[in-house]
């Protein structure tokens, strides 16, 4: 949802998310990139604080909140995500 733009409904998915799995990093990661899209500075560093204790002891990095918009991964057909 950050991808299409639509941060603050993407934050709300993610805090729903957190109710149920607290320190879910890849929740947290894409709650931090969602606030600090609606220019939520503060909550957006929080969040990416979160995330990186949560990350902490992980064999890999996490570079997005779902792992199907990799670095390496291409769009499915007819979607365009930005960035892309």
């Amino acid at each position: 949802m950050t991808r299409l733009q639509r941060c603050s409904c993407a934050a709300q998915v993610y805090d729903e998310d957190l109710a149920r799995h607290p320190d879910n990093g890849y929740a947290l990661l894409g709650r931090a990139q969602a606030l600090a899209a609606l220019g939520r500075g503060g909550e957006a560093a929080a969040a990416a604080a979160a995330h990186e204790a949560a990350w902490a002891h992980a064999d890999a990095p996490l570079a997005d909140s779902c792992p199907m918009f990799s670095a390496t991964a291409e769009p499915p057909r007819g979607l365009r995500w930005q960035g892309r």
